[in-house]
């Protein structure tokens, strides 16, 4: 099915789906009408699986706690995929990309490490696990700048790129403490650095779009990103919002015409300002973008403390998403459920530590009580659960996950999102 639709809001331009997809993936079977699970069952609705031209498989998957880099190998992540064993309702993985990982020289693209792990999940286990990479232009810790691991070193070392915080490399910025370089990103709010990230994404397409168990591309939170290049001292006099989401426009853009048969997904939570925020969400389901997020909280803050109102620190993005007007915003609230569903990620602060003691989880949010979210509220198609070992540090400083949520360790995780599936499983309307 072909579906064309008239844009509005940021831009004023016809799209239109892409061809339909290969035999080779229509080629699955029926699903069964409902999914059980511990005495709990899920209604699928007719044909919901794959009624149109894009990969949907909707679902429970663990999420990576570590980055692939430009010095990662498969043995870093072995140990953590090892854990997916036993599962069969937790049907995939997500995995943190940088982008030094995948281009080790202008326009020469490496994805060995990135074919062994996904090998590695079509062969490992009683059934095939699908992969969702999360694509990070950067770094979450130390940038390694100098180096390639995290943002190519071709992009560092050419003026063309534009300036750093550091006179003696290019095309990035972050914070600097003590002469190290903390988190950075490449800066793709400038239109050289995104046209290099571009061309990694369409490599990226080119090569994995048509591999069935190749699930979604996910681009990194853009409030990361633009945190950044504005929360730093000194922050980036280049950036501004208009910029940014001009340049997020053409990557996203670009990103559904290389990937016509996989989810493209961004997690859109704050810009600069909320009204761009929020038309930007608008702007994306009306692109066939799934709409992704960091940051998900339980039913009970929903319930039990508004969170979602406009004064709360619910992100711009998604209140946009659930048809809430963000504070300051002049975006008209359209409830855009109907037509997308979330891809959310269940983070280290959701289910473990004090950072949500303001919502009543001083401990972390509950798995159950988040999945409630997930199917009441958020309505997810699928979600990303952090793999902790038991002892992990947790931010923001509130000490190890087994002494502040027990549930949030892998081997009391699993079982659980195991038995409790996601309800909102049909194909969106807003894909071909």
């Amino acid at each position: 099915m072909k579906r064309c639709r008239l844009l509005a809001g940021l831009i004023a331009s016809l799209v239109c789906a892409g061809p339909g997809f290969s035999q080779t993936i229509n080629s699955r079977p029926s699903p069964p009408p409902q999914i059980c699970a511990n005495g709990q069952c899920a209604t699928i609705k007719s044909g919901s699986q794959n009624s149109g031209s894009i990969k949907w498989n909707p679902g429970q998957y663990m999420a990576s706690e570590g980055i692939l880099s430009g010095k990662s190998t498969l043995a870093n992540f072995t140990s953590e995929m090892d854990d997916l064993s036993g599962w069969d309702n937790i049907i995939g993985y997500r995995l943190f990309v940088s982008w030094g990982a995948l281009e080790r020289a202008e326009g020469s693209y490496d994805f060995s490490v990135l074919d062994a792990i996904l090998n590695r999940l079509k062969t490992q286990y009683k059934k095939p696990k699908r992969l969702v990479i999360a694509l990070v232009p950067g770094s979450f810790g130390n940038c390694h700048v100098g180096t390639g691991d995290y943002i190519p070193l071709y992009i560092q070392q050419n003026s063309l790129y534009g300036a750093s915080p550091d006179g003696g490399s290019y095309g990035w910025w972050g914070g600097i403490s003590n002469g190290d370089v903390n988190a950075c990103v490449a800066a793709v709010w400038r239109p050289a650095v995104m046209r290099r990230f571009i061309a990694l994404v369409k490599a990226l397409g080119a090569h994995y779009d048509a591999d069935p168990d190749f699930e979604a591309i996910m681009i990194q939170e853009d409030s990361w990103v633009i945190g950044n290049a504005v929360n730093t001292s000194p922050k980036d006099p280049s950036y501004v919002d208009a910029t940014m989401l001009a340049q997020l426009q053409s990557l996203l853009t670009a990103a559904t015409s290389a990937f016509p048969h996989t989810s493209v997904v961004m997690q859109n939570t704050w810009l600069q300002q909320p009204t761009s925020t929020q038309a930007f969400e608008q702007w994306m389901v009306n692109n066939r973008i799934a709409p992704g997020s960091p940051d998900s909280v339980g039913q009970s803050a929903f319930t039990d403390y508004d969170f979602a109102n406009p004064t709360s620190k619910f992100a711009w993005g998604l209140e946009a998403y659930m048809g809430v007007q963000a504070s300051g915003s002049a975006w008209k609230p359209v409830d855009l459920r109907p037509e997308a569903h979330a891809f959310m990620d269940v983070e280290g602060p959701d289910i473990a530590g004090t950072f949500y003691g303001f919502v009543g989880a001083p401990e972390g949010f509950e798995p159950q009580d988040i999945i409630a979210a997930l199917n009441q509220t958020y309505k997810a198609s699928h979600a990303f659960w952090i793999h902790f070992n038991g002892s992990d540090p947790v931010w923001p400083g509130s000490g190890t996950v087994s002494a502040v949520a027990p549930w949030a360790s892998w081997s009391s995780l699993a079982p659980i999102i195991n038995s409790n599936p996601l309800v909102n499983t049909s194909y969106p309307e807003n894909y071909p």
